[in-house]
């Protein structure tokens, strides 16, 4: 079986798998996605070119910023969606002649697809350093954050003086946190938005 064809030169994973990071490491040269928007996103990120297989809703969307505007990617030729709930009544859609044509095209030496890893390393570096302190990603979730603190210190404003330092130094250090250059948003903005709750 396929398992046996491979033995010694790939790797099945058969439960989740760390997909960022795959996709970081130097050898990976290529990535057969469908699409989804994380899964575009980490690409990206990672400097990774694509070969395109959508299923169904945005991935469509995603596929057409990656191949036409961006030109990251290759499509394998999928034009139908599937159906949520009926992906097991539909035909077959993409045939392996077009996934190893689709592959081919990603990994030759063209300069097609020269072009195509230079761009996706340029996109590369645009999304670090959108990330880094004073990027356009990092101030605005700086900004984000700094806003729902300002939004809670306006409705603390008739808190007794002893709770209100108490709930300033829990802001203190969430915007201390805010200020790396990734943080975990959603642990922090539930500590920005739990101050203060006892008070009312």
């Amino acid at each position: 079986g396929f398992e046996g064809r491979i033995n010694g030169r790939g790797l099945i994973i058969k439960s989740w798998a760390p997909q960022l990071l795959i996709l970081s490491h130097r050898s990976t040269g290529g990535f057969l996605t469908h699409c989804g928007w994380n899964s575009t996103i980490e690409a990206i990120c990672a400097g990774v070119p694509m070969v395109t297989w959508p299923l169904f809703a945005d991935q469509f969307l995603n596929e057409t910023l990656a191949v036409q505007i961006l030109k990251v990617g290759v499509k394998i030729g999928v034009e139908i969606p599937l159906k949520w709930g009926e992906e097991e009544e539909s035909s077959v859609l993409v045939k392996k002649e077009d996934i190893i044509r689709g592959i081919e095209r990603l990994m030759d030496e063209t300069s097609e697809s020269e072009d195509r890893r230079k761009k996706i390393r340029e996109l590369a570096n645009m999304a670090k350093k959108a990330v880094e302190k004073d990027g356009s990603s990092n101030s605005n979730v700086t900004l984000f954050i700094q806003d729902i603190i300002q939004k809670n210190k306006d409705m603390i404003q008739g808190t007794g003086t002893e709770e209100l330092e108490e709930i300033e130094v829990k802001m203190y250090d969430v915007e201390i946190k805010s200020n790396g250059a990734i943080i975990n948003t959603c642990e922090e903005l539930d500590k920005v938005c739990s101050v203060g709750k006892e008070s009312f």
